[in-house]
């Protein structure tokens, strides 16, 4: 939690990522142990079907698979996941993408 604290003290948030993507905020969840980003997609997805959010996670997932894993292996190291959550603007999840140590390690960082 004090990381969690410490970044967004040294953040400027919400913050534009891109032209549909905006970081409003982060957490550390208790439960999975686990900080959380959280993303907002502001472009209007409700007309998708749902197969719709599952092909966009896998490539959202595919893009830069390693950036976690350069930036907070050490963070990754000690047992704290990274959770990206993207929501809709009402809030609602829409679909996770999670980076652990052992995924890391997979991709061939130690």
């Amino acid at each position: 939690e004090a990381l969690v604290r410490m970044i967004l003290q040294s953040s400027d948030l919400p913050m534009q990522l891109d032209e549909v993507t905006i970081l409003t905020g982060m957490n550390y969840e208790v439960e999975s142990g686990a900080v959380v980003y959280h993303y907002t997609i502001t472009k209007d997805f409700s007309s998708m079907p749902a197969s719709f959010f599952e092909e966009l996670r896998v490539e959202l997932d595919k893009l830069n698979p390693d950036a976690a894993c350069k930036t907070s292996l050490g963070l990754l190291k000690q047992g704290f996941d990274m959770i990206y959550s993207y929501r809709n603007e009402a809030g609602e999840e829409l679909f996770r993408i999670i980076r652990s140590y052992e995924r890391c390690q997979a991709l061939g960082f130690s």
